[in-house]
């Protein structure tokens, strides 16, 4: 019996030996590298600063636009609005209307001689409320409303993996409208609803609320911006984040990828 046991000791010295070794090469040679192809990378500062305003400009200029949940998508839509509104992000409203400027960049950051001058609206005040725009074919126009649709956003995190440049965010498509009621208010005020609507970037609905109050005169709807808290908080609570991709060609970012997360 004892001999027994000595020989499989004997025998199982040498299995368990080559166990580790398999898994000490394993660990080495395929699971630490692709750990490292995977890991989430610093950028400098004023390459966070250029990728998240790359993304910025695309996601106002592309409100109408849908992108497909199960595919990466290419980002390339509305290429000289993008520039545009990228453009302005920089320079200010007063560089404008120097369109050869913008052509030359849009062709740049999208890595595409083909692309023309197209007409474009950028909000200038969109951070408050969006009633004044640059319209290629107005000028400089102000418009009685606020904005009463248009994509919210949050940028997450920017970052770099592998080859490609990431920027994270949250973004939804919100709509508000106003809506029929039959509430009753007191006094001299005015019955007054609206329904706020919030759509994927596949243009799929999955929250809708309708809201009432009571207003005093000139009842008028806020826009989107004024309802951005619950915006915000309904678009995180499901999960609605997303990717931008880019490459980087020395001296500037190219549009690559958008994608779910």
């Amino acid at each position: 019996m004892k001999k027994m046991n000595s020989s499989n000791k004997l025998v199982a010295i040498p299995i368990i030996i080559a166990i580790v070794t398999i898994i000490v090469f394993v660990n080495y040679y395929f699971v630490k590298p692709i750990k490292r192809m995977n890991e989430k990378k610093e950028v400098l500062p004023e390459e966070k600063f250029e990728l998240e305003n790359l993304t910025v400009a695309y996601l106002k200029q592309n409100k109408n636009s849908s992108i497909d949940t199960f595919l990466l998508h290419d980002a390339a839509n509305r290429k000289y609005e993008v520039a545009a509104e990228y453009y302005f992000i920089k320079n200010g409203k007063d560089h404008l209307n120097e369109y050869d400027k913008i052509l030359e960049l849009s062709r740049k950051i999208f890595d595409d001689e083909k692309v023309e001058v197209a007409n474009f609206t950028v909000n200038v005040d969109a951070d408050r409320c969006g009633k004044e725009k640059y319209s290629t074919i107005e000028g400089l126009i102000k418009s009685d409303t606020c904005d009463l649709d248009g994509i919210i956003y949050e940028i997450v995190s920017t970052y770099k993996q592998n080859s490609e440049y990431v920027v994270e965010f949250y973004a939804t498509k919100a709509v508000q409208e106003r809506a029929e009621t039959t509430e009753k208010c007191e006094n001299f005020e005015t019955p007054f609803a609206y329904k706020l609507s919030l759509l994927d970037l596949s243009n799929k609905k999955y929250y809708s609320e309708t809201k009432f109050e009571c207003c005093t005169d000139n009842c008028k709807l806020g826009g989107i911006e004024s309802l951005r808290v619950n915006i915000v908080s309904q678009m995180k609570s499901s999960n609605q984040l997303y990717k931008m991709t880019f490459e980087k060609d020395k001296d500037h970012f190219i549009f690559s990828k958008i994608k779910t997360n």
